[in-house]
């Protein structure tokens, strides 16, 4: 009888143990907020697009998160070995009449080498970002990047869906919160971005840009 005690005992406490451990990696993910939930692998996604203008179409490869740009078999850009490309679409996002190429990429720190003037050292979390790129000739410029976003894109689609002419980002949003995304599955409702001056801002119920910006 006293060792089934002891036995039933020594069980709690290597639940109770158990539980604490769990619950202790849910609450560091939760804070750290990595990209536990990104895919490792990523199938193939091919598009054939002429951004230059040159009347050649350049092959748009994105592939195990890494994304190249090949056009006459020549690579002309392929995407930094620290980028996780886990989105690409292609249209004009900042109605300039160009076709851009838009992109989700998940990378350390919330800026690149130009900082702003107060922040002195970045931070080296893995966030999302939003980059818009060009393609001058043979070189991939950027034309806009985010810095890190407060919620990840998890889906993005470009397309003009209130016809005024303009096209807006389709964007399904999740959460850096593992904790977050285990307790809120279902998929909410996707957020509608539309190029405005310098940046994209929400588009609210109403179709107007009196939401918040990007």
């Amino acid at each position: 009888m006293f060792i089934r005690k002891n036995r039933q005992i020594g069980l709690r406490r290597l639940l109770i143990l158990i539980v604490l451990f769990l619950a202790t990696c849910l609450i560091w993910s939760d804070k750290m907020g990595n990209n536990f939930l990104l895919p490792r692998g990523q199938a193939a996604v091919i598009e054939t697009h002429d951004l230059n203008n040159d009347g050649c179409f350049e092959s748009y490869v994105m592939e195990d998160h890494n994304l190249k740009i090949i056009e006459n078999e020549l690579q002309l850009w392929k995407s930094p070995a620290d980028w996780r490309v886990t989105s690409m679409v292609i249209g004009d996002a900042n109605h300039d009449n160009q076709e851009d190429l838009i992109m989700v990429v998940w990378k350390k720190g919330s800026f690149g080498q130009d900082k702003p003037f107060w922040i002195h050292m970045d931070d080296k979390q893995i966030r999302c970002h939003l980059f818009l790129y060009d393609l001058a000739g043979d070189h991939a410029k950027p034309l806009w990047m985010s810095s890190a976003l407060d919620q990840p894109i998890k889906s993005l689609q470009i397309q003009d869906m209130n016809e005024d002419g303009k096209n807006e980002l389709i964007i399904q949003e999740g959460s850096y919160s593992f904790l977050s995304c285990v307790l809120n599955f279902h998929a909410s409702e996707p957020a509608l971005w539309q190029w405005k001056g310098w940046g994209f801002y929400q588009l609210d119920d109403r179709w107007d840009d009196s939401g918040s910006s990007l």
